[in-house]
């Protein structure tokens, strides 16, 4: 799965390039992640200075995926380790 940050991820949906945002639950943490997706591949969002970009809540991800430009978020719970 590759990655990008918030800057490349606004270009990147302002040319048609990613179409969707999903989030997904953190494999490493119980937190959550931004996953775009666009033309078949998958993409997590990051920090700037590197490092997955995680959230506390599904509210801070979807926050996330409205500054990059999507409308609406998908929200997989299926991948969720814990209770």
């Amino acid at each position: 799965m590759k990655k990008t940050d918030t800057q490349y991820a606004k270009l990147m949906y302002s040319m048609g390039k990613i179409s969707r945002a999903s989030v997904v639950p953190s494999p490493l943490a119980r937190s959550w992640n931004l996953q775009l997706t666009g033309h078949g591949v998958k993409f997590i969002l990051t920090k700037q200075r590197g490092g997955e970009a995680t959230y506390k809540s599904i509210d801070g991800a979807c926050n996330a995926a409205h500054s990059i430009g999507f409308k609406s978020v998908d929200v997989n719970f299926s991948c969720f380790v814990g209770g």
